[in-house]
């Protein structure tokens, strides 16, 4: 059975791209942090707002990842 052509793109995935991954998640906890420190006051407000928005972020980068992936499939 052949393999799959998404298990093949992933197997290839290099290191640089594992390196922009593993830098692309702190930077958007950083991002979505002080942007909700901005807009609210008190702390618990903040990191809550913040792992929402994290999580939104995300899901809409790796939706859109996918998207990609299958257009250019």
């Amino acid at each position: 059975m052949p393999e799959s052509v998404w298990l093949t793109r992933f197997k290839g995935l290099s290191a640089m791209d594992l390196s922009l991954i593993t830098q692309a998640l702190p930077l958007t906890a950083i991002v979505c942090l002080v942007y909700c420190a901005t807009r609210f006051e008190m702390p618990e407000k903040i990191l809550r707002s913040a792992l929402v928005l994290f999580g939104k972020t995300i899901l809409f980068l790796g939706c859109a990842w996918l998207l990609l992936l299958w257009v250019s499939g």
